[in-house]
């Protein structure tokens, strides 16, 4: 599952090594431990877990629309 973001979150129209480590880095800071304990301040696991998925559709449909 996680292949598959990082490929639809680099294509460009080439896959370039740039690209693909630009997408694996996001996918990496997205699902980080140390990121969801900074972004729970304040908010509702539920919420935390509603913002990431929001900012993962959001990035996934900039790219492909």
């Amino acid at each position: 599952m996680i292949g598959v973001l990082v490929e639809r979150l680099s294509r460009n129209g080439k896959q370039d090594a740039e690209a693909r480590q630009d997408a694996v880095d996001l996918v990496f800071a997205l699902t980080s431990h140390a990121m969801f304990d900074m972004l729970c301040v304040g908010r509702s696991d539920d919420a935390v877990c509603t913002l990431v998925k929001s900012a993962c559709a959001a990035a996934l449909k900039e790219r492909f629309d």
